[in-house]
């Protein structure tokens, strides 16, 4: 009877072992996850179908400037964390996270504890923990990536003010010697619109013609890969001074021909 006491003890004691081993180790997952949770560079959160705020992560602190304690429990509609314009955005998003389906990335503004707008790039899944539902949402701070994308549209506004300014002929052309742009004085001189001179060769442009030009410029940068210079006399009477320059890759493929055009009639007739 002892022997099987014995038996008996070890086999619980076993069973204990292994249970304590499970949570033990159980326990560590939900540490690592954690973790994870908390030191994600992007914010993490989680709320409830209804938009209340259960929990979050450093970075989410960071993007709004609220500490967790402060949102958990709170709603998103109504705490003035979301910006107005974004609001209908966000209860489509939370709709579709309640039959199940992710959303975004999709771009919102958040007002900050400090009232200061930031932008954020919001992607949401919906989660299952111990069988209740809930959502699991990821903001990325992308307020540096807008700033430079304003920065180079200002940029580029800049460049097009300069190039459409200047009387000089300006023309972009691909590798099949389509025009791709056309600044402001090609435009004017020809009469078209930019729509109407897209897709074009510079031939038709400029002289009407369905068939290149004579020792065409354009051709030879094509072939030699120097940048040409040289004169034309158009069927208007007027004398034009013309620069092709070959635009290369890193490996010095020519990848597109700018060719300028300057009207040089009255130096001609001196």
């Amino acid at each position: 009877m002892e022997d099987n006491k014995d038996k008996l003890d070890t086999k619980e004691y076993a069973g204990w072992n292994k249970n304590s081993l499970l949570k033990n180790k159980l326990r560590e997952t939900e540490e690592r996850f954690k973790i994870l949770f908390d030191y994600a560079p992007d914010g993490y959160y989680i709320s409830d179908l209804k938009g209340n705020f259960i929990d979050g992560n450093r970075a989410a602190e960071r993007i709004t400037g609220y500490e967790r304690q402060e949102l958990m429990g709170k709603n998103y509609f109504k705490i003035g964390i979301l910006s107005p314009k974004y609001i209908l955005k966000a209860v489509k998003a939370l709709r579709r996270n309640r039959i199940g389906e992710p959303t975004g990335p999709e771009e919102f503004v958040l007002i900050r504890k400090d009232q200061k707008p930031i932008e954020v790039e919001i992607s949401t899944y919906p989660i299952k923990i111990n069988g209740d539902y809930f959502v699991l949402g990821i903001a990325r701070d992308i307020s540096k990536r807008k700033h430079l994308e304003k920065a180079l549209e200002n940029s580029e506004n800049e460049k097009l003010v300069i190039l459409n300014s200047t009387p000089i002929h300006i023309l972009y052309q691909d590798r099949d010697n389509k025009i791709i742009w056309a600044n402001k004085s090609v435009c004017d001189y020809v009469k078209k619109d930019l729509t109407e001179i897209k897709g074009k060769k510079c031939y038709q442009i400029w002289e009407g013609s369905s068939t290149p030009c004579k020792e065409c410029l354009v051709d030879r940068v094509w072939k030699t890969g120097d940048t040409e210079k040289g004169e034309r006399r158009l069927k208007d009477g007027k004398y034009w001074s013309i620069e092709i320059i070959p635009i290369k890759n890193y490996d010095g493929e020519i990848t597109g021909i700018i060719e300028t055009a300057l009207d040089i009639t009255e130096q001609k007739q001196v």
